[in-house]
């Protein structure tokens, strides 16, 4: 996932700022568990496992830069504390709240599918009628018109 620079000779290393996508690391899911890994490397030797850390976006969202957040090597008692000095989300969108918005909008245009169809229906009945009616109409215009017809050749 992510992998901060080496900080060499520091026994209380300070990490440079880093910009994270949340849902690569969670899923968006803030509560959704996410874990940090800790190693040490000596100048010219492999990485050595220091511990991990187990929380959530939301937790180090909430802590203060005097939280610790505790360092865990296996079953072993606390191996070291991790100190957060800032964490922000940036251009964040809760995926649950959009997926909820999402379904939400979803459900109110499958419920007005039937409204538009019996308005479609409503329109179409009315056009059948307003055609019906300017078909009578015509037709009793060319009767008037016959009449007058018929009434001035009589004259």
């Amino acid at each position: 996932m992510y992998q901060s620079e080496v900080v060499q000779n520091s026994l209380n290393p300070t990490f440079k700022t880093a910009e994270l996508d949340i849902c690569v690391l969670t899923n968006g899911d803030l509560e959704g568990p996410l874990r940090i890994t800790l190693h040490e490397q000596d100048e010219g030797q492999d990485k050595d496992y220091l511990g991990q850390i187990v929380t959530s976006v939301k937790d180090v969202m909430e802590a203060t830069p005097s939280d610790a957040l505790d360092l865990k090597k296996g079953n072993a008692p606390t191996q070291g504390h991790m100190f957060v000095a800032k964490a922000e989300l940036i251009d964040y969108k809760d995926l649950k709240e959009e997926t909820a918005k999402l379904q939400t909008a979803a459900q109110k245009a499958k419920a007005a599918i039937p409204a538009q169809e019996k308005a479609e229906q409503l329109v179409e009945t009315a056009a059948k009628k307003a055609e019906d009616n300017a078909t009578k109409a015509k037709e009793a215009a060319d009767a008037a018109q016959k009449q007058v017809e018929e009434m001035e050749a009589s004259m």
